[in-house]
């Protein structure tokens, strides 16, 4: 999983002061941003992984974070 950040972070400097890649301050803080965070909050803020339970969980929490109410399984 780092790594892929770690990859997504080179494609995005990758493309700063070209052409059509967007603005080039935008693109930068968005590299900062990844590459200061933590394991833990790459696993807590970007992704979810497990078992479907755990993830049926994790997404029921993102959507109550986001203030949609989680559909319950019928």
């Amino acid at each position: 999983m780092t790594y892929f950040f770690e990859r997504h972070v080179e494609l995005v400097r990758s493309g700063l002061g070209r052409a059509g890649a967007g603005p080039g301050d935008r693109r930068q803080a968005m590299a900062d941003r990844i590459v200061n965070m933590s394991y833990d909050e790459i696993l807590k803020t970007r992704v979810a992984f497990g078992t479907a339970p755990a993830l049926r969980d994790r997404l029921g929490e993102i959507a109550e974070d986001l203030g949609s109410p989680a559909s319950s399984p019928s």
